[in-house]
């Protein structure tokens, strides 16, 4: 399970937003959260940043870590990833991108296209308003690493996974303004994250019907780009992936 932009060394948001280990206590599940990947979108970075340091996320999700996990926890074989914000947008591309990896993706309010304008500046203002330069990461903008990210143009990859993503309609409900309380600048930060991310999801469901890859998406009555918005459709999502990662025998 991977964070979102702000992704601290010392914890995770699914251990101390989510609360995921209480969330998945009775389920016969062992859920990884990786911690430090601050503004790295989970990928290999073409260039070491001078302030966001060197960054090789996907060697690490996708060659390392999962031959660590099965060794270590005995697992059945069987892998999913799933993540919120950037780290939903990166969950997909990996589920894409490296389908003999996992069996199962989740994403919560992730943006799923990097050559559009909206995509490029999402991920621009990213990375650097934490100090980074978008361009160590992967390149010019256009270039061969930014469409390699691009998954609503190719979720071939996706085809035979159980595939889930959700969205809010950035419509402000009563956990937004609980969240938010009088702090209006991030509420209408939170209100254009998320209407962008809304559109961008029902492109991508549009991408994946053209595609033929089965999925299920739930898009909220309201819901800004926060957590208690990001943990809506949690347990939908599990429910959908769930089968993939027990064989199909959920019982």
């Amino acid at each position: 399970m991977l964070d979102g932009v702000g992704a601290p060394i010392t914890s995770t948001g699914w251990a101390h937003q989510a609360e995921i280990a209480d969330r998945l206590r009775d389920e016969n599940v062992h859920v990884v959260n990786p911690a430090g990947a601050y503004a790295s979108y989970y990928t290999d970075w073409e260039e070491t940043d001078p302030t966001l340091g060197h960054n090789k996320w996907e060697t690490f999700l996708t060659e390392e870590l999962p031959a660590i996990v099965d060794k270590r926890l005995n697992t059945n074989g069987k892998a999913a990833v799933g993540g919120i914000s950037m780290g939903g947008q990166a969950a997909m591309h990996l589920a894409a991108t490296h389908p003999d990896v996992y069996d199962a993706v989740m994403s919560f309010s992730g943006f799923y296209s990097t050559m559009d304008q909206l995509g490029y500046q999402t991920v621009r203002l990213s990375v650097e308003t934490r100090g980074g330069d978008v361009e160590n990461m992967w390149g010019p903008h256009r270039s061969k690493r930014w469409a390699e990210n691009d998954t609503i143009s190719h979720p071939e990859g996706l085809r035979g996974k159980a595939v889930y993503f959700s969205a809010g309609n950035a419509e402000i409900g009563e956990a937004d303004l609980e969240q938010y309380g009088a702090n209006y600048q991030s509420l209408l930060i939170g209100l254009v994250l998320e209407k962008g991310v809304y559109e961008n999801s029902k492109a991508f469901e549009k991408a994946l019907d053209r595609a033929g890859v089965e999925h299920r998406v739930d898009f909220s009555d309201t819901g800004l780009h926060n957590w208690p918005n990001f943990l809506k459709n949690f347990d939908s999502g599990w429910d959908h992936i769930k089968p993939a990662l027990y064989g199909g025998d959920v019982e």
